[in-house]
């Protein structure tokens, strides 16, 4: 049967031609002006030509050229299709929406040849698949670019070993257009992550040494031959998989379903490779990345996917890092952002993987075999094939050889590369202890919980244990959290570790990348410099202050977003001493973007949302002194929107700090005591721990004074707002520490962020001015005191290097939930609590004031996890728990065991110092009278842990949920610490011991009991044999059921509708914000400003 090219799918055809060999004749003459849609290419003048005889005993080939824009060298693609020695072949052009109208060109060399041109450029996948819809009968489709010229006898070479072979793919031997003599390609071999290993190398001279026909992975897209059975069976190229990747795609899939793919060397084309004189490459990399990738989540099975795509996730983390390292950037975004692709389109990646399902006729196993061995993209990385040009992609390594040297020559750029690896050595070595071994859970730093179910259920379900339980929206970090344990594949302990200490390089690239408008590596080298060499994080890793180290990370990508909104250089306008600028945005998506950025960091960081208002407020001050008021509106309707995106994103734990009774706490944590206030010194050397604390450290502070003496325009400007930034932060955490205020502050790590951000931003201005205003100068002062600057900065190197030699940054060994295993913790006993009680900074969760300096806090079992460290609303058992304690305190009882019974409290384990002996020893011991009274209760017995920890057994401890034989619980549901007294808690024993999940409970409940739940909150219910038991408060705080006829029992916990109604709705604003956020990103949301013509 002859093929037919139909345009029944067409409205703006005139003609159903047969494009089959031997007989068929041309439709007739096409119309002057075709639209777009298929149309017959006019005669030459000449009658059309007749096939050759016979043409139909022989297979029918169509070849589908894909035209975009061609060049000139297209009539040569043309008229080596009507040479063809192949007696049955048509030829379907199809165009992608060309400036000019191929037709001619076509009816010129192909008067047979029939042309569909489409609206618009859709891309050769799938402009390749219109096909489908226009041919039947045919044999083979021979897909072609524009730019390929097959010889002669190609066709009929690549039919007879697609018949000799049993192929379903087949491609030629590629060959240079204007140098046949040298080879491009003879097929592709693959590694397991899809990356491509060439068989040969481009521009070899063809010896005939790879002339044997060969299995191959996959094709190059210039001139393929496929089986079209086993292209319609595929359903052609994969839908948006239209640019670079198609190929891959379309053989990988091959293989699984069965077919062959490989190489007729007897048959050769030449290829002049053009696609990239047509088409912006600033994509090429970003798609060939999400495509390959695409391509290997979608063709392997569940078994081999587990296996591969860690290793793929590896493999992408060491190429971001090293691009990163080595100042390509840019490489690193497109490497990271096929991920984010992919994690972003679950749906996509599932319609493809169905796809695969029902062609798979090949186990994986098989597929491998044809696979390369080990990483085909470390090994063109060492032979030099993954060059350092951002714009080119070099293939020899004598190329990409001559590429990296010629980069290591410029200056700015050998310092750069210099300096990040410097720094990453630096601090790679002075953390090797904690990425090699287990970080301590010390104050921050709490433990993940096993699995990132627990995460997610205690964000979604509402119920919470921490205090004495409460039905509050949770912090949405625990949901987010639990999102990343299962993206990290349930390793809940390298994400810590990665959340941790990945802060700090985070940190180094949001201060690199805060400079990148004034064009000159140096200032940005000058920054980073700066940034890397703040004691700030290093005391933060050693001492245990998590939020620190994000606001460390984040507060970068804060001041950036803040100083674009002033648009002023070189956060504006490119200017003459400023050349680049950076990208204007609309007013809604700085808002949005940066409300974003706060929200991740409020997840953090309660008090992120109001230090970004501050922030902007500053800056604003800064610009008064500077003389510049541009801009300064605007920066704070910015700041304030970006507060309030960040405020809806967390809806509805948002709804927590709106309480009638809000608790301060929930933002600026529990009040501290004076005696722990940070010296006005150490605050200015940022030595809030270890690092920084010898005079030296006020060599990075005196290297940032330059701009102020020598800057001019916006060197000067921006290092007065980099001042303020620094002296607010130091008198904000000065005024907290020494108690000054009246409403407490988080730690004085947390309150400095923002002065490490002013500190690096004056340090690169410095570095600026020396570069631009120094030569207007005489010789004198100035040139002295910028030889100052630069051996004060410098000097600034030793505090770091000598604070990384430990290994850990002096972050204790050890922590107090180690010191703690050996307590008893048999699930059998049932359920109890820990009550901590001690100075805020020695306890490992975040705890609610006592007096005297003192704070408590309880945890479900001797280990606190991250969501202790978020207390939620003041809820009623938690002040009945304080009231119990301050009795005790105050002398009003020696039972202290028997007030914290209800609440199911079996240790009280009171730490004198954050870490345990000898990994600290401290100064300030608890005080007397505490110690004293604790000590003297006559149900608490003490025994020995550590010797910074005082821990006590209470004697008087009934589990959690208990039950109690009926009478023995009061009935009334006042706060009566008497009934407490009198009540019998020996007769409690363990119930509903066995876990049906998060919240659900099972066992056996005797007849004629009460079954007793130390937790507050509502939701909860209790069935026995399908009945359900009547609730009634209890101790004013707890609940208890009254059981009639016993059974198997079930405690539950229903989440409010209202609760999940709203986490839906908050997934999927986030999703819609960041979808948005990331398609304006991608359409550029603005364009950049003129020159301006001289500094602004």
């Amino acid at each position: 049967m002859d093929p037919t090219l139909s345009p029944e799918h067409d409205p703006t055809s005139e003609a159903t031609p047969d494009a089959g060999g031997g007989e068929s004749e041309p439709a007739g003459p096409a119309p002057a002006g075709p639209a777009p849609g298929s149309s017959t290419a006019a005669p030459s003048g000449d009658e059309p030509q007749e096939a050759a005889a016979g043409g139909a005993s022989v297979p029918a080939v169509v070849a589908v050229v894909v035209t975009y824009n061609p060049g000139e060298w297209f009539a040569e693609t043309l008229q080596a299709l009507a040479d063809q020695d192949y007696d049955n072949l048509s030829v379907l052009v199809i165009d992608n929406a060309s400036e000019q109208d191929p037709t001619a060109v076509v009816a010129e060399h192909l008067p047979n040849a029939f042309v569909r041109r489409l609206a618009e450029n859709q891309g050769f996948g799938a402009a390749a698949n219109t096909a489908l819809e226009m041919i039947e009968g045919a044999a083979f489709l021979l897909l072609c670019h524009d730019d390929c010229a097959p010889a002669p006898d190609a066709v009929r070479a690549m039919v007879e070993e697609a018949y000799r072979s049993n192929a379903g793919i087949v491609g030629p031997k590629l060959v240079g257009w204007d140098d046949p003599e040298r080879l491009r390609q003879v097929g592709y071999a693959a590694d397991k992550f899809g990356f491509y290993a060439p068989l040969c190398e481009p521009g070899e001279l063809d010896q005939e040494q790879h002339d044997v026909v060969t299995d191959v992975f996959a094709l190059p897209p210039a001139c393929t031959l496929v089986r079209a059975d086993l292209f319609r069976e595929l359903g052609g190229f994969t839908e948006g998989i239209d640019f670079y990747g198609e190929n891959l795609d379309l053989c990988w899939r091959s293989h699984v379903a069965g077919g062959r793919v490989l190489v007729a060397p007897a048959a050769s084309a030449r290829h002049r490779e053009a696609v990239g004189e047509r088409r912006a490459g600033d994509d090429r990399r970003r798609l060939e990345f999400r495509h390959r990738l695409r391509t290997m989540l979608a063709c392997y099975s569940p078994f081999h996917l587990l296996r591969v795509v860690p290793q793929a996730l590896v493999l992408a983390f060491l190429e971001v890092f090293f691009s990163l390292i080595t100042g390509r950037f840019r490489q690193a975004r497109d490497v990271a952002g096929a991920w984010w692709w992919a994690v972003a389109h679950p749906g996509t990646i599932v319609g493809d993987r169905r796809g695969v399902k029902r062609l798979r006729a090949v186990p994986d196993s098989e597929v491998r075999e044809l696979q390369v061995a080990g990483s085909a993209r470390i090994s063109a990385y060492i032979r030099g094939q993954i060059g350092a040009e951002e714009d080119q992609r070099r293939s020899t390594m004598a190329a990409a050889g001559r590429t990296v040297v010629e980069s290591l020559r410029s200056g700015p750029r050998r310092v750069t590369i210099f300096l990040w690896l410097a720094f990453l050595a630096v601090f790679l070595f002075g953390s090797r202890h904690l990425l090699t071994q287990s970080i301590p859970a010390l104050r921050e730093f709490a433990q993940f919980p096993d699995s990132p179910a627990t995460l997610w259920n205690e964000w979604w379900t509402g119920w919470r244990d921490v205090g004495t339980g409460s039905t509050a929206p949770a912090p949405t970090l625990l949901g987010a959290l639990g999102v990343l344990g299962y993206v990290f594949f349930g390793a809940l302990g390298l994400l810590r570790t990665v959340l941790i200490v990945g802060a700090v390089p985070i940190g180094a690239f949001g201060i690199w990348r805060l400079l990148r408008g004034t064009g000159s590596s140096r200032i940005r080298a000058a920054a980073l410099f700066g940034y890397i060499l703040n004691p700030l994080p290093y005391n933060a890793l050693g001492e245990g202050r998590w939020q620190a180290l994000i606001l460390y990370a984040g507060m970068p990508w804060v001041v950036f977003a803040l100083a674009r909104a002033l648009r002023v250089a070189p956060f504006g306008e490119p200017c003459d001493d400023a050349p680049t600028g950076v990208q204007r945005r609309s007013l809604r998506y700085q808002v949005l973007s940066l409300g974003l950025a706060t929200a991740v960091l409020a997840a953090f960081v309660p008090f992120a949302v109001l230090l970004v208002v501050g922030v902007a407020v500053v800056l604003v001050v800064g610009s008064f002194f500077a003389g510049q008021l541009r801009g300064v509106l605007r920066v704070l309707v910015v700041a304030a929107g970006a507060a309030v995106v960040a405020a809806v994103l967390h809806l509805p734990w948002t709804l927590s700090f709106l309480q009638p009774e809000p608790s301060w706490a929930l933002v600026g944590g529990p009040e501290a005591p004076v005696t722990d206030a940070a010296s006005f010194p150490d605050l200015v050397r940022f030595a809030t721990g270890s690092v920084g604390g010898s005079p030296i450290g006020y060599a990075l502070v005196i290297g940032a004074f330059l701009p102020v003496v020598i800057g001019r325009s916006w060197r000067f400007r921006w290092a007065v707002r980099g001042w303020f930034l620094v002296l607010a932060s130091w008198a904000l955490a000065w005024a907290s520490s020494a108690g000054h205020l009246p409403f407490s502050l988080p730690t004085t790590d947390v309150l400095l962020a923002p002065g490490a951000v002013g500190l690096a931003l004056a340090v690169a201005m410095g570095m600026a001015a020396f570069d631009l205003d120094l030569a207007d100068y005489g010789f004198g002062w100035r040139q002295a005191a910028s030889f100052v600057a630069f051996v004060a900065v410098f000097i600034a190197t030793v505090p770091v290097l000598a604070g990384s030699v430990n290994g850990r940054w002096s972050l204790p060994a050890g922590d107090l939930v180690t010191t703690l295993s050996t307590l008893e913790t048999d699930p059998a006993d049932g359920g109890f609590r820990v009550l901590w009680i001690g100075r805020p900074d020695d306890l490992p969760v975040e705890g609610r004031p006592l007096g005297d300096g003192l704070v408590y806090a309880t945890t479900t079992g001797p280990e606190p996890t991250v969501g202790d460290l978020y207390p939620g609303p003041v809820d009623d058992g938690s002040e009945v728990l304080g009231d119990s304690l301050e009795l005790a305190l105050a002398g009003g009882t020696n039972r202290l065991g028997r007030l914290v019974a209800p609440f199911g409290v079996k240790y009280i384990v009171v730490p004198s110092q954050w870490a345990p002996t000898p990994f600290v020893r401290t100064d300030t011991p608890l005080p007397e009278a505490f110690v004293g009274t604790i000590s003297e209760q006559l149900d608490l017995a003490q025994f020995e842990v550590n010797p910074a920890v005082l821990a006590f057994e209470n004697a008087s401890w009934a589990p959690t949920v208990a039950e109690y034989p009926a009478g023995v619980l009061p009935d009334s549901d006042e706060v009566d610490l008497p009934a407490v007294m009198r009540t019998d808690f020996d007769a409690a024993r363990p119930a509903l011991t066995d876990e049906s999940g998060y919240t659900n409970r099972e066992g056996d409940l005797a007849e004629h009991s009460d079954l007793y739940v130390a937790t507050g909150g509502d939701g909860w219910s209790v069935e026995v044999a399908g009945s359900e038991l009547d609730q009634r408060g209890v101790f004013g705080w707890a609940q208890a059921y009254g059981v009639g006829a016993g059974g198997r029992a079930e405690l539950a916990f229903s989440t409010p509708l209202w609760l999940i109604g709203a986490h839906t709705a908050e997934i999927l604003v986030l999703v819609v914000l960041t979808m948005g956020l990331a398609r304006a990103r991608r359409r550029g949301g603005g364009e950049k400003a003129a020159p301006a013509g001289g500094a602004r």
